[in-house]
């Protein structure tokens, strides 16, 4: 009996204990000392950064699921951690922590908060040997970091796996020289998306060295979306002659309707200097463009890489779009209209072949049809009345009675 009465009473001490009733403050902490993050059970030495990682959705966030992004909030760690040097070195170490396999996004929110080039610094430095392949920054206003710390934190980049970066909306300007320079000899980077930067204010001259900087890059995808760059579009795709890396450009949003007929072609002209193959330039005034200019303007490309483009386009552009697709982005292939795609397009090989249901009879040949069917159109022209919704990184176009054709 004696025996029964003191195991209850010793259980009963030891939940209390383990529910933090009765304990000091230091048996509660340590009773939180371990963390379950990405289901992977770590002790954490560190009582500064266990307290923080444990205030999850206050300073930073994650979905609960492997391989969505870490979210952290740098307003608020700054309103926390009044010392800059304090915040610097604790970002290091959050960094790194929140950051290891199997996450694969890191966001920033700055909000009101102005990001310094040391936080900027610490958390680059901290992405190094983590698995993060997507990072992206939320209202900081990088142009107002001192130039010699931008270049510094960026590159930075060139050491970790980071392979998309997202710095849309940031205030960037005249800074976006020194961001470009910072990327050079960057092995990794393949998207850079500068959307809505005020890059249209930048000096003609600087934008033409900040851009051809990225001749020396592996990016692959570049996205300038709503950057008043009309009156620049020239300077800006002249700069980027001779590279070969870019494939995608979007331009959408920039007002470039508005620019001289002429001018615009100079512009696209550059672009058979390019590796380019996919452009878009979506902006609702070439509605009300006439024909005979639109089909003047896309003739520019004919001697670039491109064969897939998305822009706005007047009334009755469907003989645009079949005349763009055979003789610009598909001069050799053979084109059918079946299983209610609005194209499926077939390499040379089917040149010569009239009888497409016969032709399917060869396996090699069905392969092809599947590729195709797949395959992104060559032209898509936007041209009745829709919903534009504005977004990060462009128009969510709703067409309304068949707006989109192709």
């Amino acid at each position: 009996m004696y025996f029964l009465l003191i195991f209850f009473l010793v259980f009963n001490g030891c939940t209390k204990v383990r529910q933090g009733i009765g304990t000091s403050n230091d048996m509660a902490l340590a009773s939180s000392s371990t963390t379950d993050l990405f289901e992977n059970k770590e002790k954490i030495n560190d009582l500064e950064l266990m307290q923080l990682v444990n205030e999850n959705n206050r300073c930073w966030c994650w979905s609960g699921q492997p391989n969505i992004g870490i979210c952290i909030y740098l307003d608020k760690l700054h309103r926390k951690y009044v010392s800059t040097l304090q915040l610097q070195n604790l970002l290091v170490r959050l960094v790194a922590y929140l950051c290891k396999a199997p996450c694969s996004e890191l966001t920033v929110h700055c909000s009101s908060e102005n990001p310094s080039g040391e936080y900027l610094d610490a958390i680059f430095t901290a992405l190094k040997g983590t698995a993060v392949h997507s990072l992206k920054l939320e209202g900081a206003d990088l142009g107002a970091v001192q130039a010699e710390l931008l270049n510094t934190a960026f590159s930075k980049l060139k050491d970790t796996k980071i392979e998309k970066l997202e710095l849309q909306d940031n205030h960037l300007a005249n800074n976006v020289v020194h961001l470009l320079s910072a990327l050079v000899n960057n092995k990794t980077l393949r998207e850079l998306d500068l959307s809505g930067n005020n890059l249209g204010r930048v000096q003609a001259e600087l934008l033409d060295t900040a851009f051809s900087k990225l001749k020396d890059t592996k990016i692959e995808k570049l996205e300038l979306f709503g950057n008043h760059i009309a009156d620049n579009i020239v300077p800006l795709l002249s700069a980027l002659k001779n590279n070969t890396a870019i494939r995608c450009l979007h331009l959408d949003g920039n007002n470039l309707d508005a620019v001289a007929l002429p001018t615009l072609r100079t512009a696209f002209s550059s672009l058979q200097h390019t590796a380019v193959d996919s452009l878009n330039f979506c902006t609702y005034g070439f509605s009300s463009w006439d024909l005979e200019s639109m089909k003047e303007l896309l003739a520019t490309l004919s001697d670039t890489k491109i064969r897939k483009v998305s822009c706005w386009g007047p009334k009755g552009s469907r003989n645009l779009v079949d005349w763009f697709n055979s003789e610009i982005a598909y001069p050799h292939d053979t084109l059918y209209h079946e299983n209610g795609l609005q194209r499926a397009c077939i390499r040379t090989m089917m040149q010569n072949n009239l009888d497409l249901n016969k032709a399917r009879s060869n396996i090699q040949v069905e392969i092809k049809i599947k590729e195709y069917n797949s395959d992104e159109l060559g032209l898509i022209i936007y041209n009745s009345h829709i919903s534009p919704v504005i977004r990060r990184r462009g128009y969510c176009l709703i067409p309304d009675g068949g707006g989109l054709i192709g």
